[in-house]
């Protein structure tokens, strides 16, 4: 994996650059990756749209690609998944989407 030069995020695997006041982040594609044993939270209440960790279906051999700047789309995924995903990369090479055996991809609409 080749890391993005500049501050490293604690538990994560990506360097993210500081920037001066006014920058606008950059927009890209971003690969989210699952882990062995990792599920989908699953709906327990429609109605309140309450959702229990670890009765969805498993995500591992799964990826996802979210649009946008680096905090923008983490933000996004912890919304769609919460805790339970394990990587952010910048690339799909970087998160082995072909290396791992041809991870299948989630799509997030």
């Amino acid at each position: 994996m080749k890391p993005i030069a500049g501050v490293s995020h604690p538990m994560h695997p990506i360097a993210v650059p500081a920037q001066p006041k006014g920058w606008a982040a950059p927009e890209q594609d971003w690969y989210f990756t699952f882990g062995t044993g990792q599920r989908a939270l699953a709906v327990v209440d429609s109605v309140k749209s309450t959702r229990k960790p670890g009765e969805g279906f498993p995500l591992h051999n799964r990826y996802v690609i979210l649009h946008g700047t680096y905090d923008d789309a983490r933000r996004r995924m912890e919304r769609i998944f919460g805790q339970v995903w394990s990587a952010m990369y910048a690339t799909a090479d970087d998160a082995g989407v072909e290396e791992y055996g041809g991870l299948i991809e989630l799509v997030i609409t």
